[in-house]
């Protein structure tokens, strides 16, 4: 009863059909969209400790991507997230353990920086951040969950 699954796929053919000021560009991929991406999470909840204990992992991965003007790729990457969840028996407070990005994986953020002044050819971006761990309490005012 407390098993939930889940599984996304995207496929985009993307590709300029024209591109004014350089024909060149044209027939390439569109600058920073992938051609795969999937996503798969697990969770399951069980009774614990008179409140709810749930356990969650999600992992998503995407394929490389062309920077501006199809000089640089972006690598493909790949993210595992991670977490342990106890809700308590009244619903009105949560206390969740957390590991994001748990497999250390460097890779850039999408869109992340914009400069004017950068060369055309070049791509600001920032690298996203890396394995962090923490805790999370919540305490809901009112109804529980």
């Amino acid at each position: 009863d407390g098993l939930r699954l889940g599984l996304s796929f995207g496929y985009i053919d993307s590709e300029y059909t024209s591109f004014e000021g350089d024909p060149v560009r044209e027939g390439q991929q569109v600058n920073d969209v992938p051609e795969y991406k999937y996503s798969v999470f697990g969770g399951y909840s069980f009774d614990a400790f008179a409140g709810e204990i749930t356990l969650h992992a999600d992992y998503v991965w995407e394929d490389d991507t062309t920077g501006p003007s199809g000089v640089s790729q972006i690598p493909q990457w790949e993210i595992l997230n991670l977490s342990v969840a106890y809700y308590s028996g009244g619903g009105n407070w949560e206390l969740v353990g957390w590991i994001r990005n748990a497999l250390d994986e460097e890779y850039w953020l999408e869109n992340s920086l914009t400069v004017a002044s950068s060369a055309p050819e070049a791509s600001p971006r920032l690298i996203a951040p890396p394995q962090t761990m923490g805790v999370t309490f919540n305490y809901m005012l009112g109804a529980g969950r």
